[in-house]
């Protein structure tokens, strides 16, 4: 896919980077995890290994669209900015609350655009 400079993208494709990224983040099998852009999934791979489900927002719905068919038997969910999937979170979110059923996510992972 062709990228959007108008969205910043810039993708990370360096294993030795994305290897110290997951590290450092202390991510287990327990965790919950929200990654911000995941773009092309090269470090959502790596999240999808270690955690124990993972919610991801893009905002580009022509990777969200590549990412939720890529990783449909992992516990994963792309959410897209104005799409369904963010109305189903809202509406999730509003029913849990009522149960007080709050679920607690351990670990927030966003990459920032160096330019």
């Amino acid at each position: 896919m062709q990228l959007k400079k108008s969205l910043g993208q810039n993708f990370l494709k360096d294993f030795f980077y994305l290897d110290k990224i997951i590290n450092s983040s202390q991510i287990d099998e327990n965790s919950e995890v929200i990654e911000v852009g995941p773009g092309d999934g090269a470090l959502t791979d790596l999240i999808l290994k270690k955690c124990k489900n993972l919610k991801a927002f893009e905002i580009d719905t022509r990777f969200s669209d590549f990412l939720k068919q890529k990783y449909s038997d992992k516990d994963f969910q792309s959410i897209t900015k104005g799409g369904a999937d963010l109305d189903k979170i809202k509406s999730d979110k509003k029913s849990k609350e009522k149960k007080k059923d709050k679920k607690k996510i351990d670990k927030l992972l966003l990459k920032l655009k160096v330019y």
